[in-house]
């Protein structure tokens, strides 16, 4: 990015107005500036985009509008979901962290594809100031743009992208495979801004996260059990533990190093948590990632995230569901 391409002074804008904005034009907000200004920001992408492209990550930016620095992340989000017609979620917010930014897309074709990154503004001044786990959140961000927009030519632009209902178990496989497959994406751009000291403390915490959400899901089974919750209630918090338990590997698959296999790193990430039914589960997850990112985009099949998919039942079934779907709907087997 260039200072030629980066609006830094204009107010807070809605949909219709990113959509107005021409290819090749940034917006970038610092929304009640107090700890950043949209300036020293735009001055830090571009050293950030001139190290990837050194390190020849691929990128396209094309449908990148809008870049918003907040103290107020969930909210903004939330804000922008509402906008877009989408279910206000915010962001993915769990015991063990919460994400630092948000990347939102949407457009039918080609040239009415846009998209904007949310960014915490505490986390778009770690990034002027060039801590690595800063930078490296921001190139995650950039990952997210690319490969949503390259994925979108390739199999097509949807209308509309709406969660599954929690009874839909076909429709929860595909949007966790989809969402693990984007985290793993945006992460392997992201690694490269990483030093050994941030990678340790990512991966501790990879641990942490699947331990932590594993034991939360195996006592809500337990309490399924014992007569204290309904079957709805297991299922449905579950569902939602579990996507955030899968997609956190997506992003732990990232960063792992190129001789670590996915068993050993399997092992490593559940040796303290008592989450040793994973092990499988991560081997399967890791393979099929690491062969995907193998190819093009273009040398993808019609279902690149079959075997995604598969993992994520095995995901599940590692925390004691067994969920079954046919024309009669979905059954919940717990053990």
């Amino acid at each position: 990015m260039t200072e030629e391409n980066a609006n830094i002074s204009l107010p807070l804008v809605d949909k219709a107005a990113i959509d107005a904005v021409e290819e090749g034009s940034w917006l970038i907000f610092a929304e009640r500036a107090q700890i950043v200004s949209a300036e020293n920001f735009s001055n830090a992408v571009d050293r950030i985009l001139g190290r990837m492209e050194k390190h020849g990550t691929f990128l396209d930016l094309s449908p990148l509008r809008l870049i918003l620095l907040t103290p107020e992340l969930h909210n903004r989000a939330k804000d922008w979901q509402r906008e877009l017609g989408k279910p206000e979620a915010g962001v993915s917010q769990q015991a063990e962290g919460e994400v630092g930014g948000k990347t939102m897309s949407w457009g039918v074709d080609r040239s009415s594809a846009r998209t904007i990154i949310l960014l915490s503004d505490v986390l778009a001044a770690g990034a002027v100031l060039d801590m690595p786990a800063a930078v490296s959140t921001v190139a995650h961000e950039f990952g997210h743009v690319t490969d949503y927009f390259q994925r979108r030519l390739l199999y097509g632009f949807p209308e509309t992208v709406m969660p599954p209902m929690n009874n839909d178990w076909p429709g929860i496989c595909r949007e966790t495979a989809d969402s693990i497959w984007s985290e793993y994406a945006a992460e392997s751009a992201a690694f490269q801004f990483m030093g050994d000291q941030e990678i340790e403390e990512f991966r501790e915490n990879d641990a942490r996260y699947l331990a932590g959400i594993n034991a939360r899901v195996r006592q809500s089974v337990a309490q399924f059990k014992a007569g204290q919750i309904s079957l709805v209630a297991l299922w449905n918090s579950s569902v939602t533990n579990l996507f955030d338990l899968l997609t956190n590997l997506g992003r732990a698959a990232a960063r792992i190093s190129p001789e670590e296999s996915g068993s050993a790193a399997g092992a490593r990430l559940t040796a303290a948590g008592g989450a040793a039914a994973w092990v499988p589960v991560i081997e399967k997850l890791f393979g099929e990632l690491r062969t995907l990112r193998s190819k093009r985009y273009e040398d993808w099949s019609l279902e690149p995230f079959a075997g995604i998919e598969d993992a994520v039942e095995l995901g599940f079934h590692a925390s004691g569901l067994f969920p079954d779907y046919d024309y009669n709907g979905l059954r919940l087997r717990v053990a």
